[in-house]
């Protein structure tokens, strides 16, 4: 403190300037919220000079950072309250103006000014921004935060019915997409308690997860029901993939349709498996929640191994299936062979490695670490390190011997080809361009092979596009479901 003391008064004011900028910081920042900004330039060069900030980049713009945290600290803390506060306010408008045409870049950045500025409407503005743009790079964790920092603003000091309606409802989402669907609910209920037309309430009261279960041979299996609409669609999931696979797609068309999700033997709230779970055990249950919620025809949509569970339902039920949507799956555990499809050697080489690699994991108990490795082969997209991350996370809810075997045991039951021949109903197979974990050409045959079927290609996605392109591949299934065709 004594240092900071002896500085000339321009500089002692740019460094506390600075220091409520953040650690690190502009020039033209500092420059702009100072009164003198001419005596600002040079208290910056003295202030570098005297070591107490050192040059961090040039490009774009000219930057400083704060040689030790400690000197940060202590400059921040020298400012009185109010002072402070009112640095704050300034910090957000001048950052409102200087970088309006990039401001997406500091919605986070200006949600804290705000908050320190005590300028209530705008901290709960941005953070509710922060949110959105969190949830667009599946960091749903941070988002949380954002939507409960803003609830907290409005409740204890300022701010709109509106904007506590939308964060309530915004973190409801954000807790389905981690799994937390009794906290989501929640809510959802305090959303529900403050909005003020028909519309929006029934819009949330769809969003709802209306836990349901029936029982077959004994075991418990649990679905979740969302929406209210006539027309029905299943949505089934491999065992480790966890119901929140589904989620972006449950919000979107939970509007407009009955959304039921079924929870696998030895997932979620469904009974664990005592012993191996094959696919024809799967689709006896799939059975039981269809009877168990009005025995009505569905639109059946499976995902990857889900896919051959949702082929072998329309097989065996072909009364109780309306159409058929498969995602990302195959027609027969070895597809590269039976299609002739080339791999490159060194690929081949480093999935054999990866395969290794996870049954030594699972030998040694390590679950989370084989499915991180599982999920980083099928999830190859930029940017999907988050969403890896809460699907690792999810995917840890299963029983031990639900990830073993699925990792492990290869089923006879997901060769499909002796039963393409048999469907009747309507099939859209959906397929991302970029799915490192099933080829394209996996898609394209099973098109080729359905009577009638149609082949939906989504364009450099990969093998999660609910995730990754969600109001395309809701826009698709709404078509196809309403006209038969995906476009």
């Amino acid at each position: 403190m004594a240092r900071i003391d002896r500085l000339p008064e321009a500089s002692k004011t740019a460094l506390q300037v600075a220091s409520v900028i953040g650690r690190e910081f502009s020039a033209r920042l500092v420059e702009r919220v100072s009164v003198k900004d001419h005596e600002a330039v040079q208290a910056l060069g003295e202030l570098r000079s005297v070591e107490l900030i050192y040059q961090k980049a040039i490009f774009p713009e000219l930057a400083y950072m704060f040689k030790h945290a400690l000197t940060h600290d202590v400059a921040y803390e020298s400012l009185l309250r109010q002072r402070r506060k009112g640095l704050h306010e300034r910090v957000g408008e001048v950052i409102e103006k200087i970088y309006a045409d990039r401001l997406p870049e500091f919605y986070e950045t200006l949600a804290w000014h705000y908050e320190q500025g005590e300028i209530w409407p705008k901290a709960v503005d941005y953070h509710l921004r922060a949110a959105d743009q969190a949830r667009a790079r599946f960091a749903y964790p941070e988002a949380v935060d954002h939507c409960t920092e803003a609830i907290n603003i409005v409740e204890r000091y300022e701010g709109t019915i509106g904007a506590l309606l939308r964060a309530h409802e915004n973190l409801g989402d954000l807790l389905s997409l981690i799994g937390q669907v009794e906290a989501a609910n929640q809510a959802f209920d305090r959303a529900l308690g403050i909005a003020d037309t028909p519309a929006t309430r029934q819009r949330i009261a769809n969003k709802y997860h209306r836990l349901g279960t029936t029982v077959r041979n004994g075991a418990r299996i649990a679905y979740y029901e969302h929406g209210s609409e006539e027309q029905t669609l299943l949505l089934m999931f491999p065992a480790l993939y966890s119901k929140t696979m589904w989620q972006p797609i449950v919000e979107v068309l939970c509007q407009e349709f009955r959304v039921i999700v079924v929870e696998p033997r030895g997932a979620g709230k469904s009974d664990p498996i005592t012993e191996t779970y094959f696919l024809r055990d799967h689709v006896e249950d799939a059975r039981a929640v269809v009877e168990a919620t009005g025995n009505r025809p569905v639109v059946f949509v499976g995902i990857s191994a889900a896919g051959a569970l949702a082929v072998h339902f329309a097989a065996a039920y072909p009364h109780l299936v309306d159409k058929l949507v498969l995602v990302g799956s195959r027609p027969t555990l070895q597809v590269e062979e039976v299609l002739q499809i080339e791999i490159d050697p060194q690929e081949m080489r480093q999935r054999k490695q990866r395969r290794q690699e996870r049954r030594e994991n699972l030998l040694a108990g390590d679950h989370e670490q084989a499915i991180r490795s599982f999920l980083n082969f099928i999830y190859s997209e930029p940017g999907s390190r988050n969403l890896i991350e809460v699907l690792t996370q999810n995917a840890m809810e299963a029983q031990p011997k639900t990830i073993v075997d699925f990792l492990t045991v290869e089923d006879p039951d997901r060769e499909l080809r002796p039963l393409l021949p048999m469907l009747q109903a309507p099939t859209l197979v959906l397929h991302g361009e970029m799915d490192c974990g099933v080829p394209v050409e996996a898609g394209r045959y099973l098109a080729d092979h359905i009577a009638g079927a149609q082949f939906y290609l989504f364009k450099h996605r990969g093998h999660v596009p609910m995730f990754t392109a969600t109001s395309e591949f809701a826009r698709v299934v709404r078509n196809f479901i309403r006209t038969g065709r995906p476009t």
